[in-house]
Order: C-alpha cells, then sequence, then structure tokens
C-alpha cells in the first residue's frame, strides 16, 4: 500500500458566527504503558530497564507536562516536563524513581497551546488528498476506552481498499488501518460491490463501530476483536444511523426506505424483535438521523435511496414524544434544500448538560454543487427556536481556496477537545478545525486507561495481598450505572473505615464514609453520581493500612 504523505499548512482563519461550546484545541490520546521494547510492563523497576510511557499528539503544543501520581493518594511523584512538541506519536522513558513495589500509579499527560484565536474558527490541518473513500465518520471521545481518539470510517474501496479504516488521532494511519476487509481488499467479508456499499458510522458506549450495509440492507457491527456481526438484516437500502443508551438499555436508530426506525438492541447480538416505526415520510428520504438531548429527532432527508448524491430535501426536527410515526407534517421545523443542500452528516455538540439541550448545537456537512459557495460545515445554535437558522461556519473557499465542491457522501465528526473532523471524499482530504478558544491557552489533560502496577501491586479488581480474609470490597452494582450505583463490603471483625470516590485525575469527588466504626458482616452505601460527567471512577476502601480499590464506569 502507497503510504499517504500529510502536509501541514499555515491556518486558516474561518468566520465565527454565534457563542459555542468552548473546549481545549489539542489533545493527547492513545496513552500506553510498555516496557522499553513495546512489550506489557513487567511491573519491575529494578532490573534496570525503566517503562516507556507513550502517547500521540493530535496538535502542535507549546508545552507537555507528564505527571505520574499514587493511585491512592493523588500524590505526584514524578513530574516530566516534556517540552514543545509537534502533532504526532511522542514516546518518553521514565526510570521509576519514587515507586514502590506493591503499588498502584496513574500516568497523564497534559497538553497546552497558545489558542489561534478567541474569534474564529481554525483549520489547522490539511492532509493533502489521501485517497479516502469514505462514507461516514466517528471518533472515540471516551478517555477510559483504550481507543480513545482513533477515528473509525467506513472505505469503499480505491487504494486504501474496503473496509474499515482506523486513523489515529494527528490524521496518520494507525496500526492496524484497515479492518474487517472486503474479498476484494484481501479479507472474508462480503460488503458488495458498489461504491455505496457502506455508509454511516457509530460506537455505541463500548467502542464497538455499526455501519449501514446498503447493498446487502443490513446493520453489521465491527466488534473490538474485528470481527463483525450482523445487528438487523432485511432492510431496504439502510442508511443513517444514531445509537442511544447503554447495557440492555441500548438502542439503536436508523433510516431505511422511507421510515426511521429504532429497535433496542440491548446487549444481544442479534435483533430478534419488532422495530417500532417513529417517522414515514412521503416523498422524501430519510439520510441522516440524529437526537438531542431530550430525545428529539432530526432528519435529513435527500429524494433518492440509492444515489447517495441524489438532490437534498431539507433538514427536519421532529419530536417523539406524542403520536407516533412522526410524518412530513409533524415537523417542529424545517430548513429547505435551498439552504441545506445535501447534507451530508449530522453532528451533536452536547455540550455540559446531558439532561437538557439548551446546550446542545447541530452541526452538518452539505455539498451546494458548482458555482455556490455554500459547500461546506453549517451549524444550527438555536434548535429550540421556532425558526431554526443554519450558520455557516466554513466553506470550500477556505478548505481550498475555490469552488472544489465538497462531497455528498463526507463524513463530520468531533472529537473529544470539541474539533470538528471532516473527511472530504471528492478531493480526498482529511481536516481537523478548532473553534475559537478561550483566554491566552488551551489545554487538554488525559489520563491513561491502564494503571502502571509494580509487582506485589494492590489491583483494581478487588483483590489486596494478605488482607482478603479481613475485608472484602465488592464490585458495585450495577455497573456500568447512571446516576446511582450500590458499593458494598464485608468485614470479618469491627474496624474503623473510610470509602471514597475518586476520578481519574485522582480528585476526591465523594466522601461515603470517614473513619466510621462499622461491625464485623456486610456493608453498604448508596453513591449517587448526578452532577458527575461520564467517565470511570476509582472507589477506595481503607481499612487501618490496607486499601481497596475498584473502578466503575458512570455512563449517561
Amino acid at each position: 500500500m502507497k503510504k499517504s504523505i500529510l502536509f501541514f499548512i499555515v491556518p486558516v482563519f474561518l468566520s465565527l458566527v454565534m457563542t459555542h461550546n468552548i473546549y481545549a484545541n489539542v489533545y493527547a490520546s492513545q496513552l500506553k504503558v510498555s516496557n522499553p521494547d513495546g512489550s506489557p510492563f513487567d511491573g519491575s523497576f529494578t532490573d534496570g530497564t525503566g517503562i516507556q510511557l507513550s502517547y500521540i499528539l493530535n496538535d502542535s503544543t507549546s508545552s507537555v507536562i507528564i505527571k505520574i501520581k499514587d493511585a491512592t493518594d493523588n500524590s505526584v511523584i514524578a513530574e516530566i516536563d516534556a517540552g514543545s512538541l509537534a502533532r504526532g506519536s511522542h514516546a518518553i522513558m521514565w526510570d521509576g524513581s519514587g515507586t514502590a513495589s506493591g503499588k498502584v500509579y496513574v500516568y497523564e499527560v497534559t497538553a497546552t497551546q497558545n489558542n489561534y484565536s478567541n474569534t474564529e474558527w481554525i483549520m489547522f490541518f490539511d492532509s493533502g488528498p489521501v485517497a479516502i473513500f469514505s462514507r461516514g465518520l466517528d471518533v472515540v471521545t471516551n478517555m477510559s476506552n483504550p481507543l480513545f481518539g482513533l477515528m473509525y470510517a467506513p472505505n469503499n474501496g480505491g487504494p486504501l481498499g474496503k473496509g474499515i479504516t482506523i486513523f489515529n488521532p494527528d490524521g496518520s494511519q494507525h496500526d492496524p488501518f484497515l479492518v474487517a476487509p472486503a474479498v476484494t481488499s484481501g479479507g472474508t467479508i462480503n460488503w458488495g460491490t458498489s461504491s455505496d456499499a457502506m455508509v454511516s458510522g457509530v460506537f455505541d458506549d463500548l467502542g464497538r463501530f455499526y455501519v449501514s450495509s446498503v447493498q446487502l440492507g443490513e446493520i453489521r457491527r465491527l466488534n473490538l476483536d474485528y470481527t463483525i456481526t450482523t445487528i438487523i438484516d432485511s432492510l431496504t437500502s439502510p442508511l443513517g444511523l444514531f445509537i442511544q443508551g447503554i447495557g440492555t438499555d441500548r438502542t439503536i436508530y436508523y433510516c431505511t426506505g422511507n421510515k426511521v426506525l429504532r429497535a433496542k438492541i440491548g446487549d444481544d447480538d442479534t435483533f430478534t424483535g419488532t422495530p417500532e416505526e417513529i417517522g414515514v415520510f412521503d416523498l422524501i428520504i430519510p439520510r441522516c438521523v440524529a437526537l438531542d438531548d431530550e430525545g428529539n429527532l432530526y432528519v435529513s432527508f435527500r429524494t433518492n435511496a440509492i444515489d447517495l448524491n441524489s438532490l437534498g430535501a431539507g433538514l427536519f426536527k421532529f419530536p417523539l414524544s406524542g403520536s407516533l410515526p412522526v410524518n412530513n407534517a409533524s415537523s417542529v421545523w424545517g430548513i429547505d434544500e435551498p439552504e441545506s443542500h445535501r447534507i451530508a452528516n449530522l453532528e451533536f455538540d452536547y455540550g455540559q448538560d446531558r439532561n437538557s439541550n439548551t446546550d446542545d448545537i447541530l452541526y452538518y456537512a452539505t455539498r451546494a454543487d458548482g458555482g455556490n459557495n455554500d459547500d461546506g460545515i453549517w451549524r444550527v445554535d438555536d434548535i429550540n427556536s421556532s425558526f431554526a437558522v443554519p450558520l455557516k461556519i466554513i466553506t470550500e473557499l477556505e478548505l481550498y481556496g475555490g469552488d472544489d465542491n465538497i462531497n455528498a457522501r463526507s463524513g463530520l465528526a468531533l472529537d473529544a477537545a470539541g474539533n470538528l473532523i471532516l473527511f472530504e471524499n471528492a478531493n480526498e482530504h482529511i481536516f481537523f478545525i478548532s473553534p475559537p478558544g478561550e483566554g491566552s491557552e488551551n489545554s487538554f489533560t488525559t489520563v491513561c486507561p491502564d494503571s502502571i502496577k509494580t509487582s506485589g501491586a494492590t489491583s483494581l479488581d478487588g483483590e489486596i495481598s494478605g488482607t482478603s480474609s479481613s475485608f472484602k470490597l465488592n464490585q458495585n452494582y450495577p455497573n456500568p450505572f447512571n446516576p446511582s450505583t450500590t458499593i458494598s463490603f464485608q468485614l470479618t471483625e469491627p474496624m474503623v473505615v473510610s470509602l471514597s470516590v475518586y476520578n481519574l485525575l485522582g480528585e476526591e469527588v465523594s466522601v461515603l464514609m470517614n473513619n466510621e466504626l462499622k461491625s464485623a458482616g456486610y456493608h453498604s452505601v448508596v453513591f449517587h453520581a448526578d452532577q458527575l460527567s461520564s467517565g470511570v471512577y476509582i472507589y477506595t476502601l481503607k481499612v487501618g493500612d490496607n486499601i481497596f480499590m475498584n473502578k466503575m464506569s458512570l455512563l449517561r
């Protein structure tokens, strides 16, 4: 396979038209812990080989600070100033100074850079032509997931092959790059023969990737081991997808024919129930679908279910709280085709409050054809207005310097730092676009999902050497949870205990018990996380000089 060359460009300034949710721009991801040769860390610093801490930066930085912390008390045992670094992969060696045997440590990377602008959107990365034939895109934004930062896109052929392509957060090709390849690309998967054989692409809460197999009439899931599972079959040209919920509440929304349906797939590998029709439309075809934080449905339409380049038929918002299915006349508002053109993707920025849509912002990429410079990325800030107004934030002029149309099949997604990622496959470029910043700098702290455990270390799975006969900390239930869960433990004799909850930065977020005398037997307490964001948390039980730790996941 020919290696793609990435071009670094002078940032292009784009117009800011309204307020937005403030994020960082630069961030580190793909944090790894290993021996110097790349093998899993053996837990020992006494052999003098040290440990390798690696990560990828999505943009250049003014500074990178790496901290290693004691997982039990959040104390910093080592701080490394890596200086200013370029976009790309980096690694440092650390000799383990300050560590002790039988301990657990966490490592974090704080990336900082000067803001490009406080008022403008900035296109800060252009890959140049990289031969993408993608028809969708999503980015892993859950920091506790080892896939954090990776970008997945269904690719429909060309030099990169047919299958699911994986890109690193700096725009380079991940290893592995092409997974679940088609037979024509040296694999075993039948994706069909069309150049539009698969579209869309969304992650669920576990990091599994769903795509619409248009030609074969199926919704398929790429599993974590890169195998393929057919979730729903016997569909008519399935197109846009959206995933909501976790565990048994996991629900997939999808466009097929002239309908939008939802299927509560839960934890099943194959949906065997009856999907619910939530939208049935006349003369127009649902192409993309998304939901806001209050469960309202947003659908972009085309005129043809087979031709992904067919004419647009508008963008509409529908309430799902009333009678279903909704229809052409049910919309709260609509943006007609002369303004919305041919929409390729819908992407929500859900803001900080996941219980309200007041801070939700809808983005979409569109094609407007030659002689019309509306090709680009748009946003709708006023989704709760009766007359929503689309606002242009970038066009083909800023991206290409001329009338080089944005493809009607382009992929659009938001990364964890709030940057817009555009896979534009008319000219086959990948673009990163940053929102305006606040103040002079932006920074983002990433915590490695894997801990550093020295030989004999306390495990995070509820086992501790030499103390299990005195007390036991159970796994919380339910797990994952939202918004509350029960934490329980057992004592064989009366003891003074403390029970606290920490985030992955080592910050204490809740004290459930503080030096309380507890009798022998079973004890439990309900932990309420109403004010916390989704992520992995660590709860610790201290009994005398001994500490138990377990992980739990809050998924909203």
